[in-house]
Parts: structure tokens; C-alpha cells; sequence
């Protein structure tokens, strides 16, 4: 089929046509980098539902995982189970990076043994390991499941017990911030886009040591510009900020949920948790800093101890908490409970829901 410029023909109808057709489609969309790809999903209504549609598939994206999407998203809703690490990441890059796992965190005890028996029971996976992940808030135990078959040869998912909610772990235990993406039975959220994907930078979250190195070099390798400091201009970094995971800082894009059964907690509950971003300045020298100055000066990693300069990272904190009037937990920032952001951002869901279900009395509101 000819799309060459035909003079008698607009632009835009050319462009329709080869959005039109499946196979053209795919090949613009996989080789446009994902700024482009919003840009061109922005032209029209028409235009945003075939290429949004195409390229976050997310069911066709777990397929490689030899496991049915439509269940196993069904089954992350009733666990409060996120998808992160760099599956979340390959998904909004539109690439698949081989050798690479399925890391999903959930919190240990019956949510854990609920995602267990899905894989064991439904799927047919076998446990193929358990490691101990260390006292942290994703502590406990890593279990990798694997399945093996004739068309996605050996898949590979891990189950990361946490000692408290998933997204806690995320949000303080991130050690840079391109890994700061994770996807719910119905959302994928992106704390940092514009860093991520438009500069394809990324930064530290945490005092950096001789074990991130390894890891950060592998998305060096992925055309990332690692930066073991954040720069001294700040690029949007603020030394102090309040965020929560749903605000418009966040890039949130709504998945297909066809065929998915919804689960009771409501999703404003993982948007209303809530962190300060704090931009913090050390010297390496002190206890537990060994990294500073830029990485490619340095080429031996042992030697990071010896350097001695100043150096900055953007440290994340955020608790959970519970209340009595409360139905669910969340995460707070800071240690003042019910800040007035927090109280502002559940007074608006309360109206939205109370609104839509012509409801007067809070009580009757699923938060309560």
C-alpha cells in the first residue's frame, strides 16, 4: 500500500491510514521514543485510543510471562500487590530487555500465601528459590517461581514479601530514581517521568555504596546517564517537597481492565498515600557514604571509599499509619498524623464518592 505525499490528499488522512493498518502501526509506534508517542496520541481522540491501546498493552506484556494476564491482574487487586523494578520501567519504554524477571511486592502473611497458590495452584509455576532479603521494609523473603514451555521458554516471576504496604518499600527503598515505577491491577504509575524519560537520566535516593554499582551500570548500559549526584541547579529537584503517589507530578496511565474482577479497596487509597522528597548533602567521608564525584572518573569501585567530596541525593520518606477511623492503611510523610494536604485529598474523594452514590452521611463512605 502507497502513503507517499499525495498533494490531493491532507496529511492527517495519510496519517489515519497508516494508523489504521495494524502492522504500520506497530512499526512507527515501537520506534518512536515515548514523548513522541504521547505527542502523536494527543492529535485527536481517535488517534489516543490506537496508540495508546497499542503500545500499553499490558496484557500482551505479561504474556511472555506464560501466565494469564486477566487472573493474575484480578488476583494483584485482592492482595494490594504492585509490579515493580524493571518490568514497570521496559513497559513504559516500550522494550523488553531479555533476561530479566517479573518482581511483584506484597505484604507478607495471607496476601503473600494468596499470590502463592495463584502461581503454584492456577498457573502451574513451581517455587524454584527462597532468599532472605534482609531487615528492611521489603524484608523477609524473595521467592522465584519459574515455568517453563514450548513458546515463552522459561519465565521467571519473583515474590518479594513485605513487612509493611508495597508501595512503602518503593518509595523508601528505591535506590534511583528511573526504578521508581510500579503497576496495580488497573494503573501504572511513574514518580519521576520527566527525569526518566524525557532527560533519561537517573539519580540516587540513597546514600549510595559499593553494591549499587553493578546495578547501576547495567542502566548505564541501557542508555541511561547515571548520576551519583543530583545537579547543583536542581533540575526540578527541590530540597523539600510534598508529594503524594497520584498527584499531577506523577505520570498515571489507566490500563485495560476488561474482564477483571475489581477489588474492594478503592484505588484513591494507593493515590492518597503520601512522601517528602528531601534533598540532602553529605560528604563521603562520613559513615555509610562511599560514593562522589562523577562515575565515569572513577574506574576502580573499591577506591570509592577514598574520595572525599561533597556530594547529593534525594532522600524519600514515608511511614504508614492506621487510625481507628480508618478502613485502610496508608503512608505519611512526616511524623504529624493527618497533615492538612492528607485531610484535603480524603475530603475530596469523600465528596466524589459521596456525589456519585447520592450519599449524605459519611459514615456510609467505603474509606470509614
Amino acid at each position: 500500500m502507497d502513503y507517499s505525499h499525495n498533494p490531493k490528499v491532507p496529511a492527517g488522512c495519510q496519517l489515519n491510514r497508516i494508523l489504521r493498518d495494524d502492522n504500520l502501526r506497530d512499526l512507527v509506534i515501537q520506534r518512536l521514543p515515548i514523548k513522541d508517542t504521547l505527542t502523536l496520541a494527543r492529535t485527536c481522540k481517535e488517534h489516543r485510543k490506537l496508540i495508546l491501546g497499542n503500545r500499553f498493552d499490558i496484557n500482551a506484556k505479561l504474556k511472555r510471562f506464560n501466565l494469564d494476564s486477566i487472573a493474575f491482574r484480578t488476583a494483584l487487586g485482592r492482595s494490594g500487590a504492585l509490579i515493580s523494578g524493571s518490568f514497570a520501567l521496559q513497559f513504559l519504554l516500550g522494550v523488553v530487555w531479555k533476561g530479566t524477571d517479573l518482581d511483584v511486592l506484597v505484604e507478607a502473611g495471607t496476601k503473600m500465601k494468596m499470590l502463592d497458590r495463584f502461581l503454584v495452584e492456577k498457573e502451574g509455576f513451581a517455587m524454584a528459590s527462597v532468599e532472605r532479603t534482609g531487615p528492611s521494609k521489603a524484608g523477609g523473603e524473595c521467592r522465584t517461581y519459574s515455568k517453563t514451555s514450548e513458546d515463552y521458554g522459561e519465565a521467571k516471576i519473583r515474590l518479594i514479601s513485605c513487612t509493611s504496604l508495597p508501595i512503602q518499600a518503593i518509595l523508601s527503598e528505591s535506590y534511583t530514581s528511573c526504578v521508581m515505577n510500579f503497576i496495580s491491577w488497573n494503573k501504572i504509575y511513574s514518580i519521576f517521568p520527566r527525569t526518566t524519560f524525557v532527560d533519561h537520566e537517573t539519580v540516587p535516593l540513597s546514600p549510595q555504596s559499593n553494591d549499587h554499582i553493578p546495578l547501576l551500570e547495567k542502566y548505564r548500559t541501557r542508555d541511561f546517564t547515571v548520576r551519583n549526584v543530583v545537579p547543583q541547579d536542581g533540575q526540578g529537584w527541590d530540597e523539600a517537597r510534598h508529594r503524594f503517589v497520584g498527584d499531577k507530578q506523577t505520570w498515571t496511565l489507566r490500563l485495560d481492565t476488561t474482564g477483571i474482577t475489581p477489588p474492594e479497596e478503592p484505588e484513591f487509597v494507593l493515590e492518597s498515600c503520601s512522601f517528602d522528597m528531601q534533598y540532602e548533602t553529605r560528604l563521603s567521608g562520613n559513615p555509610g557514604s562511599h560514593i562522589v564525584g562523577d562515575l565515569d572518573n572513577v574506574s576502580i569501585y573499591d577506591d570509592y571509599h577514598a574520595w572525599c567530596e561533597p556530594w547529593r541525593y534525594i532522600r524519600i520518606c514515608a511511614r504508614t499509619f492506621t487510625h481507628p477511623s480508618l478502613r485502610y492503611t496508608y503512608t505519611d510523610s512526616n511524623s504529624t498524623f493527618f497533615d492538612r494536604a492528607f485531610i484535603d485529598a480524603l475530603d475530596v474523594q469523600t465528596r466524589e464518592i459521596s456525589s456519585s452514590t447520592n450519599r449524605r452521611s459519611i459514615v456510609q463512605v467505603p474509606l470509614f
